[in-house]
């Protein structure tokens, strides 16, 4: 009984560590500014596939919360993809790969054109504001011209924690001691 009770517990580890790897697929798709650019879709709740992940993902958050630790009194033999928490993550993931797939098949494909350019004038530009050959003053044109052109963006949803890592690890350069043997 107590190989059976290892067995479970095993197996609902398994749940909560898929639940954990979903979730950090989410950051990186927030927080990766290449991902963001490339597949929009992904970190748009107005896009209905994108909208259901979330959904999905609120779900079992709430039932993680409220599940805990595997549930006390199964049976050595229980079958855990027929408990709640179970079944959520398994809804996750799958909202999470039609969401991806979805995202990777459209693209860019509703972002105008022009906005395609600005998008790739913001990459050049946060590539300068990160790189610590730069000069200060180029860094913070790059990010001021930056962050004014992500905010001018209409077809791509910018989560607001991207943009507080944008800042933070801007505010991070500019407290950075400057390079060896340059007065930047």
């Amino acid at each position: 009984e107590q190989e059976s009770m290892q067995r479970l517990s095993a197996g609902w580890q398994t749940f909560r560590d898929r639940h954990d790897e979903l979730l950090r697929k989410i950051t990186h798709a927030e927080t990766d500014w290449d991902s963001l650019f490339f597949t929009p879709a992904l970190t748009d709740p107005n896009v209905d596939q994108t909208h259901r992940m979330l959904l999905a993902m609120r779900a079992a958050n709430t039932l993680r919360d409220t599940a805990g630790d595997l549930p006390p009194g199964l049976a050595a033999d229980a079958d855990l993809t027929t408990i709640a928490y179970p079944r959520a993550v398994e809804a996750f993931a799958r909202a999470w790969d039609i969401a991806e797939r979805h995202a990777r098949r459209v693209g860019q494909k509703n972002v105008p054109l022009a906005e395609r350019k600005t998008i790739k004038e913001i990459r050049t530009l946060l590539d300068i504001a990160e790189n610590s050959a730069a000069s200060q003053t180029e860094r913070n044109l790059a990010y001021r011209r930056a962050q004014n052109l992500i905010a001018d963006l209409n077809s791509i949803h910018v989560p607001p924690g991207l943009m507080a890592q944008l800042e933070e690890s801007h505010r991070l350069m500019l407290t950075a001691a400057p390079p060896a043997g340059g007065n930047r």
